[in-house]
């Protein structure tokens, strides 16, 4: 095995990759600031949360939830609805749990994890007991590169890098020397093959209509034309995969102050993801506004347990809200030590500006509860909230007035 042209060839590619990376950022650094690659390298960037603690959390809520569900996982992309019951930090969630393994495990189950690991494990292997020539070096320098960065991160929701991996390691497998292998009836294999990919092609032309259709509704919705987005969603009807779609029908009938098809939508959204924390808030206001206080309270009580609490504090605050609003002033008491353990870890991360939540709605949030407090409690006990308060005001501003302040790029 020629070690030393291969290890040439690497030192190579590290040294122009180098360069090109380097160059870049000198290249925008004469206009604008760039972000410390020594920031970026440790975890430290501006973000004011350091992603080495937040990985290793992603990491072990990840392996909590596969032993929830080791078979068949909780679903395809479910784990940004499911990880938010786990969270430990504000705003410390994300889309995956930053390595591809786990991902699989918490969401296909651990049989499908097992069995991706096997198939790409043989093939790489196979290949390069078998020899490399030119090509297939690159290819598998190429996968072997991927699949060490997704151990700690993931990028194979991206199509330009899911279609790049598969490819790649398809074109490996012409090369491996596989022994006698088992003959296969043509027909049989060619009808499965011809049978699989209509199945998909009838799938995704019937989801693409939906896709298309819905499409225009989100943009209708963005630009304020709520009924007519609403027209649009129901042109968009039925769909496999609806996403968001009932979320967003819900959000514009309560905002219409039609609460009975608004909360007719929410259970449309819940019978398909009853994760997601953001409907069960949104239940909570469609009753509160529909003068239900006890079906609002236990529906936001169950939205700060799915991952309100360190996501959303308007859930803390419209619970807190509508219990005094109904003179239940013995709740309010008991539960203001859990209140102001809330108040002050969302005031310290919009001192940090933790995944910028200075520049989120929670800040405006914290502020109107803490001013709450401040307008219901004796004397002696309002200087902490008026702290409170005047501290995520301060550092909401100054971090707002910093992305004003920012002047715009060109490329990224």
């Amino acid at each position: 095995f020629p070690y030393k042209n291969v290890l040439v060839k690497i030192g190579i590619v590290f040294v122009v990759s180098g360069l090109l990376f380097s160059s870049s950022n000198l290249i925008r650094s004469q206009l604008f600031p760039v972000q410390s690659i020594s920031q970026k390298a440790t975890f430290t960037a501006d973000e004011g949360a350091s992603s080495v603690s937040e990985r290793s959390s992603f990491w072990n809520q990840a392996w909590v939830l596969s032993v929830q569900k080791p078979l068949l996982g909780w679903g395809p992309y479910s784990f940004r609805f499911v990880q938010p019951r786990l969270q430990n930090a504000v705003l410390a969630t994300s889309d995956h749990p930053h390595n591809f393994f786990l991902k699989m495990a918490s969401e296909r189950g651990w049989i499908a994890a097992i069995l991706l690991l096997v198939i790409i494990t043989v093939i790489l292997v196979k290949s390069i007991i078998g020899g490399l020539n030119d090509k297939s070096m690159f290819i598998v320098l190429g996968i072997a590169g991927l699949m060490a960065h997704s151990l700690i991160d993931y990028n194979l929701q991206f199509v330009s890098v899911s279609l790049m991996f598969w490819v790649m390691l398809s074109l490996l497998v012409p090369e491996i020397k596989w022994g006698k292998m088992p003959k296969l009836n043509n027909k049989i294999v060619r009808f499965i093959e011809v049978g699989l990919a209509t199945i998909l092609l009838i799938v995704a032309i019937t989801e693409a209509r939906g896709i298309l259709l819905s499409s225009v509704g989100r943009h209708l919705e963005a630009a304020g034309e709520g009924e007519r987005a609403l027209v649009w969603y129901d042109y968009a009807m039925p769909q496999i995969f609806s996403r968001d779609m009932h979320l967003s029908c819900a959000k514009i009938l309560y905002e219409l102050k039609r609460y009975t098809e608004a909360k007719s939508a929410v259970e449309d959204y819940m019978e398909e993801n009853a994760e997601d924390f953001r409907g069960y808030k949104l239940l909570g206001d469609t009753l509160r506004s529909d003068l239900d206080a006890k079906g609002a309270l236990d529906a936001y009580e169950k939205a700060y347990d799915l991952g309100g609490k360190y996501n959303d504090f308007g859930i803390m605050r419209a619970k807190v809200k509508l219990m005094m609003a109904a003179g239940q002033w013995n709740d309010v008491k008991d539960m203001r030590s859990q209140v102001t353990e809330d108040l002050e870890k969302f005031v310290d991360a919009i001192e940090h500006n933790t995944h910028f939540i200075a520049l989120s709605p929670n800040a405006e949030e914290v502020i109107a509860l803490a001013n709450m407090y401040v307008n219901t409690l004796p004397n002696r006990e309002k200087p902490l909230y008026e702290v409170l308060a005047a501290r995520a005001d301060h550092h909401s501003q100054v971090e707002r007035e910093k992305i004003k302040g920012r002047a715009p790029g060109y490329l990224w």
